[in-house]
């Protein structure tokens, strides 16, 4: 299905601070430049940062099993009464890319973003272009929601969407939509476990 036919779910205001991100995706240098001089505050939290790449790291490899589906199916096992192999094999797909969006979602809404990294972050005095960015996506409505949904497990997340419920709020998101969004938040955290480990001597 080309771009143009899938049905956008998210929010355009959410979309347009993804935009703002990755409008400065090629200046991480800049990034890490005005990270380096609150490294001291940020060493504590290397430990979570350090595990939340791991833990995002092997959430993706889900997705290299749902491609090789001789070595998937001794992960998934056949569905009993289903006898179409064909059928089988989409079920299991289906199955490693739910599993790989929401694992990946919880790391980096949830594991990565502990209040006192945020705290920390509020706390940077005029912040560049590319920090504020970022901040600013972190403090959305809707990720906001989308976070709180996948802490208290309020969603349900199939066939290429994700149905997420914040108290009296419902919304939907797609799963590329929501890649994305986990893809710009786990660069910077990326970035933060970067500065962390930053000589003493570079902040």
């Amino acid at each position: 299905m080309g771009p143009s036919l899938v049905k956008k779910l998210i929010e355009p205001s959410l979309d347009a601070a993804i935009a703002e991100v990755k409008r400065h995706e090629h200046d991480s240098h800049g990034l890490l430049k005005s990270l380096l001089p609150y490294r001291s505050q940020l060493v504590p939290f290397e430990k979570r940062l350090r595990q939340g790449v791991t833990f995002w790291s092997l959430a993706s490899t889900l997705m290299l099993l749902r491609d090789n589906d001789e070595l998937a199916q001794k992960v998934l096992p056949p569905c009993p009464g289903i006898g179409d192999p064909f059928v089988d094999r989409l079920l299991r797909a289906e199955s490693l890319s739910s599993s790989s969006i929401v694992f990946r979602s919880l790391v980096s809404l949830v594991f990565m973003r502990p209040d006192d990294i945020l705290k920390v972050l509020k706390s940077i005095p005029n912040p560049d272009a590319h920090l504020q960015a970022f901040l600013d996506l972190f403090m959305h409505d809707q990720v906001r929601r989308i976070r709180n949904a996948i802490s208290h497990g309020t969603f349900n997340a199939e066939f290429q969407e994700v149905e997420y419920r914040d108290r009296e709020k419902v919304g939907q998101i797609s799963f590329p939509e929501l890649d994305h969004l986990n893809s710009c938040v786990f660069a910077f955290w990326a970035s933060l476990w970067a500065t962390s480990l930053a000589p003493e001597d570079h902040a």
